[in-house]
């Protein structure tokens, strides 16, 4: 993320967005292991270093033991670190407070389940798939009041950014925007006529229609019994994007994955399908 310049640590612009790209999607995925597979196939790669002896290294494929080091790397908030303390740099920051503080809580989370052998309790149910009315990713953020924790999605400009540098960007209280999502999505299932208007095929079957509609209501009905794990599943499944606009929550279903799901076919969770949207005020 930086180049040395006359002993100064200077900002390199192309390297800085890859590292911002690191902890953004490292706060929507909340795991080091599906981060690493997925910038593998992105084919992000370590920075490449040239030696005056003609040596060359880097290029290749971020280990996770690198992941985890980058991601606890304060120097990207434009401090440096003496033993066990930071202090204000002379260099500027790449990652910005939030962006950051979302970080360490995924992090701290993870340490915890590893350690206890159980998921995080209240786990991002939307991450991944939430967007401000502009088009930027809203990634899970948290905030400690008083003791009590309380969990928001935030637009990315404003994980490097200031409030007053991104005035239009969104910070959503997390139950809120995932209870109505959720809310939505059961009464969509509910419905045989929204169901069989998003599925459906002028040529139809119509006891093959009849089997994957009542599949559907049978789950809005298990819907309140459903986990966290179970849910989060479900959304990654059913929804392509969920875009939060000023007065209304556009969440655009993947039908062609809802119709291999309902009819229990496995690759119905990753296969691509025809995008339907839905609208809340």
């Amino acid at each position: 993320g930086y180049d040395a310049i006359d002993r100064k640590l200077v900002v390199n612009p192309g390297e800085a967005e890859t590292v911002r790209h690191i902890f953004w999607r490292y706060a929507a995925l909340g795991s080091v292991r599906t981060l690493k597979q997925e910038l593998d196939a992105d084919g992000v790669v370590s920075k490449v270093r040239n030696y005056k002896d003609s040596r060359r290294a880097g290029g290749v494929p971020l280990a996770r033991g690198a992941l985890y080091l980058m991601l606890q790397n304060r120097i990207y908030r434009g401090e440096i670190v003496h033993g066990d303390k930071s202090y204000p740099g002379e260099h500027d920051a790449i990652i910005g407070q939030e962006l950051w503080d979302a970080t360490q809580a995924g992090l701290e989370e993870n340490r915890t389940s590893a350690k206890t052998g159980t998921a995080a309790r209240e786990p991002s149910l939307l991450a991944g798939l939430l967007f401000d009315g502009l088009g930027h990713r809203l990634t899970p953020s948290h905030a400690n009041k008083s003791g009590k924790r309380y969990r928001y999605y935030v637009s990315r400009p404003l994980t490097t950014n200031s409030r007053a540098d991104a005035p239009a960007r969104r910070r959503i209280p997390a139950a809120d925007i995932e209870g109505l999502v959720i809310r939505r999505l059961r009464g969509f299932l509910a419905s045989p006529s929204e169901v069989f208007g998003a599925v459906g095929e002028p040529n139809h079957d119509v006891a093959r229609w009849k089997v994957l509609v009542g599949r559907a209501i049978d789950l809005a009905e298990r819907w309140d019994d459903l986990g966290s794990a179970e849910l989060r599943s479900i959304l990654l499944v059913l929804v392509n994007r969920i875009e939060v606009h000023e007065e209304r929550v556009d969440i655009t279903i993947d039908t062609g994955r809802i119709a291999r799901a309902l009819q229990g076919d496995p690759t119905g969770s990753i296969g691509a399908g025809q995008g339907a949207r839905e609208t809340d005020t």
